[in-house]
Formats: C-alpha cells, structure tokens, sequence
C-alpha cells in the first residue's frame, strides 16, 4: 500500500507543473530592422528582414545601404503585411562592350490590388509575369499612424522604353525620408504612389494586444489618423531655434530642408540657414554629375558609383561640407 501511494504522489508531481505551467501569448513584440540594399548594375532596390538574405545579395555584388526604418516580423494588431514579387529580365546598359545583363526586380506592397495587378502583369523583353518571391510576405507594417511611427512611401521608376528594360526600370523605392522622396521625384524620374504604411525610425516595442479605448473618449471618425509628429518639437529636436513664432533657424542643410517640407506643408510659416546653400547646391550638382547620390536621403552622406567620384566626395569630406562618403561595391 505504501508503495502504491508513493508511486501516485511522484506520478502527481511530474504531472502537476504541466498541468500549471502553460505558455502566455506575447504582450509585446520587439521591432526588427528592414535592410536596403542596392544593385549598381541594374539600379534596382531590394529589403529584407532577413541577415542571411541581406549577406546573399552582398555576396552576389548588391550595396549595403543601412536600415531603411523598422518593422515587425509577424502580424501584430493594425499591422498589415508588405507582399514580395520578383521577375527577372535583361537590362540593356548604354555606353558598355558588354551591353547586356541579368538582374531581378523587386516589388513591395501592402495593396492587394496591387498586388494582383502586378501577377498579372508581364515584363516586355522578357516575357514574364511577376510573382512571388521566396520571401512572400517579407515584413509588416502598420496601417495607420500609431504614435512612434513614420509614414513610409513607395516610389516606383516607370520603363522609359516599352521594348528594353534599362537602369532602375521598374525600381521600388520605400524610404521614410521626405528629402529624397522629393528628390527622386524631382531629379531622378520616379513617380510616387503614396504612403504604404507606417514604419518605426527607430527600435521599439509594439504591443500584440487589441487597442482598447479609454471609457468616455468618443470614437474616431472614419479615416482619422493620429496627428504626427508635432513640427515645432521636431525642429527643435533637430538644432533650429525659433526667433518668432512659426519662424525657424537651423543651422544644417538637413533640419532647413526638413523646415522647408514643413513650410510648404503650411506648417511652418518661414525657415531660415545659417548654413551655406551655395556650397551644398554646387557640391551636390558636382556630384551629382559624375554617379553619385544622396546615401538614404541625408544631404551630407553620398552612395558613389566609381572610384573617381567617390574621390571627389572625399575631398568635400576633408574640408568639412559633406559627412560620410561611401562606394558601391564593383
């Protein structure tokens, strides 16, 4: 009797702690980095959440280009996911023995109807649809402004040759940054499809439970949007001091450019440099000129195509007009 009595009180303190101990969900999620990276060959984007993938396609010849804005790895509340379409054709490069090259192109969207037009749609030269790359949905993003978060937008280069695909023809372009979406728009061709989403600028926890509305707050209407970010705070954040109010003066071309968005935006009512806009627009056009752009957007830090070019920003560098220089990998 004892014995049995013995084998029934250690059958109950094995059972016991698996009867007990179960497994919570989640309260909370960490954010994860969204990579950039850029094919110098056919101009093409590409992001990933994946470290792997992002050390495949450095191996493979792509540019590091940093973290385009953070995001989530799975689907948390107001969070939608960004699908992954690639197709493959021939780029035609003008100026080169060997004019030819293979390359693939990405697409990133959270519109489904987008999406869905773009599997049906085929590439000219090459005769193919677009599908899902390996990826499929590659990250997750939020679909309206929560606090924290930025608008990210999608650009797209259009095919200036309906028979030949050539450099950045059918480019993607996301980035959280106002500069070089107005840049891009305004210089590089691109035309802009709005905001996808929201992204997070920065590493931060995102809660995996349902908003809850306080008691007694009355209901947002029909596509309310949180307000963003507060433009006055912003500037400030970024170095401009405030002379009068509405009227800014910042002491880098990025916080004047910022203020100048604002401005035009009808947020601001006047913006002001003490840094010197003569020797930016001439260091940029200088640049510009011989393959180099705005690395993500910042009007200190350039992405350079060839050796040479990536000489001449490093003596800007030297002198104190530009802040970082970097080179394509040949």
């Amino acid at each position: 009797m004892k014995r049995i009595t013995f084998l029934i009180f250690a059958l109950i303190a094995i059972l016991l702690p698996l009867a007990v101990v179960r497994p919570s969900a989640a309260q909370s999620i960490k954010t994860v980095p969204l990579y950039r990276l850029f094919a110098h060959k056919t101009g093409i984007h590409f992001y990933t959440i994946d470290i792997n993938r992002k050390l495949e396609a450095i191996g493979a010849g792509w540019s590091d280009e940093g973290i385009a804005a953070y995001v989530v790895d799975q689907q948390a509340p107001s969070t939608v996911p960004v699908y992954v379409l690639t197709n493959h054709a021939i780029f035609y490069i003008t100026g080169s023995s060997d004019n030819t090259t293979f390359g693939n192109m990405f697409a990133f969207t959270a519109k489904l109807d987008m999406r869905d037009k773009l599997l049906a749609t085929k590439v000219p030269n090459y005769d193919s649809t677009w599908k899902y790359d390996r990826s499929g949905v590659g990250f997750y993003i939020s679909a309206q402004q929560l606090p924290g978060t930025v608008p990210l937008y999608r650009l797209q280069h259009p095919a200036g040759n309906p028979q030949h695909v050539v450099f950045n023809d059918y480019d993607c372009l996301l980035t959280t940054s106002e500069a070089e979406k107005n840049d891009h728009l305004a210089n590089h061709g691109y035309q802009i499809f709005g905001i996808e989403g929201y992204v997070w600028p920065q590493s931060a926890t995102v809660s995996m439970q349902p908003a809850v509305p306080p008691k007694n707050t009355p209901k947002l209407g029909a596509g309310t949007q949180v307000p963003p970010t507060n433009p006055d705070t912003d500037l400030l954040k970024r170095g401009c001091t405030r002379p009068a109010v509405g009227s800014y003066n910042c002491s880098t071309v990025a916080s004047y450019e910022m203020c100048e968005i604002y401005r035009q935006q009808g947020k601001v009512n006047a913006c002001s440099t003490t840094a010197n806009l003569k020797v930016q627009a001439a260091m940029e056009k200088l640049l510009f000129s011989v393959g180099c752009t705005r690395f993500l957007g910042r009007p200190d830090e350039f992405l350079c195509k060839t050796q040479k070019s990536y000489d001449l920003c490093e003596t800007y560098r030297q002198n104190g007009h530009a802040k970082k220089c970097l080179l394509t990998k040949q």
